[in-house]
């Protein structure tokens, strides 16, 4: 019984986490390094216990809520839990292709 009252523990904390990201528009942040997931899932579930966090996290990227890329020989990620198509910038940032607004095209651009 203890062990399944762990894997409900563990996804209730998941789900938390999902909204609180949600809540906060984490996937406008663009691509990240673990690292600020790391401070943003401490901040939100009031915790230091880093196998925890890790946990959470895991879980989040094992439900494909959290996509990782490789650049420059560094994994980051992207939380995109719509999974919404996006273009990539060289700098790590990410632009949504489902905006409301489509993006110009280079021969619509006016340079001033």
């Amino acid at each position: 019984m203890p062990k399944d009252n762990k894997y409900l523990r563990l996804k209730q904390l998941t789900d938390f986490v999902q909204l609180y990201f949600i809540s906060r528009n984490i996937g406008n942040f663009g691509f990240c390094r673990y690292g600020i997931f790391k401070r943003l899932i401490r901040y939100c579930l009031s915790t230091t216990d880093y196998t925890l966090v890790r946990r959470v996290f895991d879980s989040l990227r094992r439900s494909d809520i959290i996509q990782e890329r490789q650049i420059c020989n560094t994994n980051v990620y992207l939380f995109n839990p719509y999974d919404r198509p996006y273009r990539l910038r060289g700098s790590g940032e990410v632009d949504y292709l489902d905006l409301a607004t489509p993006l110009p095209t280079p021969t619509e651009i006016v340079w001033k």
